[in-house]
Order: structure tokens, then C-alpha cells, then sequence
């Protein structure tokens, strides 16, 4: 009798699930470190960040873990933020036995759209325990004014 077709006997076996993976990855703009035979790499990682608006400021939150705050640089136009940085191998591990490797280390970029205009030259960043937080004042809204027609 025939096996029926499970996800565990085709899917996996063929390399698909990965790849669909890495698809939705690259089609959405986030991208995970992915293993390889070598270990693991921030070439395609990209940190996960929040951005949210108060009543006179646009705010943006990073992940970055295992990075230092000297291994980052934060740019800033009135539109959009950009973050980037790398993080060191601390240490290879070279015993006989190693099975997994999931940490990563390498340099990542990321620009992040904002929802407003900002005033980008009196923006403020502080990094804790592993978050970046960027704090930019919107910039002021011009008045409405009536242009007469001639």
C-alpha cells in the first residue's frame, strides 16, 4: 500500500520547507541567519524594531543582542532611520562532538521608513541590555495658507 504524502516525508526530505522559508523572508523584507555547514552568519540577518509615535515624537526600538554600543552607527534623515552595525565571534569552538551552531556574527544594515517627517539633527539614542532606542522630534507642521488666484 502507498504512504500517504505528510510534509515530514516529502516537504523535508526535498529542501522545500527551507526554501519557502527563505522566499517569505526575502518577500517581507526580514531576514533570518540562517545555518550552514560553516556556521552561522548576519548576512542576512536584519534586527527586529518597533516604531511607534507619541504626540511630538517618533520612537524606534532595535533588538540588537550580542552587539556593543561602540559596534553601532544610527543615521537619520528627516524620513528615515538607519541602523547599522557588527557583532564579533567571541571564540571557535573546535571540539570534536559539535552539533549545533546558531549564534551568528557578521554586519547588518537596516533602514526603517518613519511615519512623519522628523527633525533628524535633535534625535537622542540610548542602547540596554541588548535594545536600542532612538527618540527624533517630529518636525513642525507647516501652517495651511491661502494663496490668492490672480
Amino acid at each position: 500500500m502507498r504512504q500517504p504524502l505528510t510534509a515530514s516525508s516529502h516537504f523535508l526530505e526535498s529542501g522545500l520547507v527551507s526554501d519557502v522559508l527563505r522566499s517569505m523572508a526575502d518577500m517581507f523584507g526580514r531576514h533570518a541567519a540562517l545555518s550552514t555547514e560553516e556556521g552561522a552568519s548576519r548576512r542576512d540577518w536584519s534586527p527586529p524594531v518597533d516604531v511607534y509615535e507619541t504626540d511630538t515624537e517618533v520612537v524606534v526600538k532595535a533588538e540588537l543582542p550580542g552587539i556593543k554600543k561602540e559596534d553601532i552607527a544610527v543615521t537619520a534623515t528627516e524620513q528615515s532611520l538607519t541602523l547599522a552595525g557588527e557583532s564579533q565571534e567571541e571564540s571557535e569552538v573546535t571540539a570534536e562532538g559539535f552539533v549545533r551552531r546558531e549564534r551568528c556574527w557578521g554586519r547588518f544594515e537596516r533602514t526603517v521608513e518613519l511615519p512623519v517627517p522628523v527633525q533628524s539633527d535633535q534625535a537622542g539614542a540610548k542602547f540596554e541590555d541588548g535594545v536600542l532606542e532612538v527618540r527624533m522630534p517630529k518636525a513642525q507642521q507647516g501652517e495651511r495658507k491661502t494663496i490668492p488666484v490672480e
